[in-house]
């Protein structure tokens, strides 16, 4: 029995030491990649020195004697901070544009790129030195065993990649687009059906002074995408012997996409362009011309001057906003028609519910978490229901089925997480979509797996006669939208 003791307390503290050992290993190799932002560098390729302070929120602020110094820390604070992120870019830029292309830029831009390439190779030369790991937790795990030079012709595939993410997916992935071939023959055609998302979007609204407590104009910037950790964003300020450009930067690209400077604000809208009229995505041209866009925005002395410059540079697609103290300005001067979404709709909503805003306002109003697709489809789907009795009145079933109603009934469209309603809401829409859509698409699992809001509201609300849709083509009996809801 002693022995038989001694065994298991022996086993026992091995395994209790190499668990100890193994978590003091992985610790030590993650927190080798974690960066100290209280550590100094000494780096070749700089005119001078250079200070980066960090904020509460880690948020770097650059200031140097010279233009070149500040790309150079940017580069250096992307590759310290976001070295995987910076190296997933640019593979995925790599395989979409071909990496021996060369742009012509002017040479404001290419002195840029080249100091903030050199920038991201001073920290790939300190992680290869040793001591940090691998410059980021995630690379310790990846198949990479060296690392190759980060060079200006990365960063323009990366601003390139990036236009080309602001078209819809059927115009990145050559998806066809609606023809009768593809809608059954039987069915109208409904153009939001076929349509695709981009992997990001660029909104921006902007209020005159007129409109605001201050009297100068207040610009907000929107920037959607899918959700990705880190953030595809990485805010940066950064001090000129000119002047701050302050805003979002991405990894990858020096540049403020979204900022302003001492006298200036810009923001974009993106807008959706049709393959046939840009057929291959963006040109070199236009990625050239966008990156000096924005490096001139940073030097911008009003915001006429910034769409100015915009007239001469701003990609097909977008729409450029600028606000100084006085003025708001925009180019192409006429705002695009263009169909509203349903956060166009809930934004329009917000802005006349009062007449002057406090920038607090503002962020209020971009804060707002009230799903317009919720309170526009909710009365479509629930109208009947919510007044007729079911057939499993009494049961179990029932009482479940009314309490949802209830809930959704009293729901004001908040996408709050720690309620349910938001959740009944997206289940009820998704299986609703599959009931309408699967029966004429029953291989095609991207049209009615994610739920299409557009193509839900022209159904339901027999645009065009779209209630069609909701009819089983493979029944004898014609079902309508009531019964699928």
């Amino acid at each position: 029995m002693r022995r038989l003791f001694n065994i298991l307390l022996y086993g026992f503290l091995a395994i209790c030491i190499t668990v100890s050992v193994g978590s003091g290993l992985v610790y030590f190799l993650l927190s080798a990649s974690v960066p100290d932002y209280d550590e100094d560098f000494t780096v070749a390729g700089l005119g001078g020195p250079v200070d980066i302070l960090r904020d509460s929120s880690a948020v770097p602020h650059i200031s140097a004697t010279s233009a070149a110094d500040v790309y150079f820390a940017i580069g250096f604070v992307h590759a310290q901070d976001r070295l995987g992120q910076l190296l997933r870019a640019r593979r995925k830029a790599e395989a979409s544009w071909p990496s021996d292309e060369t742009l012509s830029v002017a040479p404001a831009v290419s002195d840029a790129l080249a100091s903030y390439a050199a920038g991201v190779n001073a920290w790939l030369e300190l992680v290869s030195e040793g001591g940090r790991g691998r410059g980021s937790p995630e690379l310790l795990i990846a198949d990479e065993r060296s690392i190759a030079a980060w060079t200006p012709g990365d960063s323009l595939r990366i601003a390139r990649s990036f236009l080309n993410g602001l078209r819809p997916g059927s115009a990145r992935e050559g998806m066809p687009s609606i023809s009768g071939a593809i809608i059954p023959t039987d069915r109208p055609r409904v153009p939001e059906l076929l349509a695709t998302d981009p992997q990001q979007r660029l909104n921006a609204w902007a209020m005159d002074g007129d409109r605001t407590a201050t009297g100068t104009p207040i610009l907000a910037a929107e920037i959607s995408g899918s959700l990705s950790l880190p953030s595809k964003w990485y805010l940066a300020d950064l001090q000129f012997s000119t002047g701050p450009a302050i805003g979002a930067t991405m990894p990858g690209v020096p540049f403020a996409i979204v900022g302003r400077n001492a006298r200036v604000a810009w923001a974009f809208r993106s807008l959706p362009v049709p393959d046939e009229e840009a057929p291959g995505g963006p040109s070199s041209m236009q990625t050239a011309g966008f990156l000096t866009m924005l490096e001139l925005f940073a030097r911008s002395a009003d915001a006429n001057d910034a769409t100015r410059v915009a007239a001469d540079m701003l990609p097909k697609g977008m729409e450029a906003l600028a606000i100084d103290r006085e003025t708001v300005a925009r180019w192409p001067r006429a705002e695009a028609v263009r169909a509203s979404s349903f956060r166009d709709i809930r934004l329009a909503e917000l802005e006349a519910r009062q007449s002057i805003f406090s920038t607090e306002g503002a962020i209020g109003v971009q804060r707002d978490t009230v799903s317009s697709v919720a309170r526009t489809l909710l009365p479509l789907m629930a109208k009947e229901l919510w007044f007729v009795q079911s057939s499993t009145e009494g049961t179990d079933a029932d009482s479940l089925r009314r309490e949802l109603l209830d809930r959704l009934a009293s729901w004001n469209g908040e996408m709050d997480r720690y309620s349910p309603e938001p959740l009944l809401f997206w289940t009820w829409v998704r299986a609703l979509q599959q009931r309408i859509l699967k029966d004429e698409f029953p291989t095609a699992e991207q049209l009615w797996t994610r739920p299409n809001s557009n193509f839900l509201f022209a159904v339901l609300s027999d645009r065009r006669g779209s209630a069609i849709w909701c009819d089983i083509r493979l029944s004898s009996p014609r079902e309508t939208c009531e019964e699928q809801v």
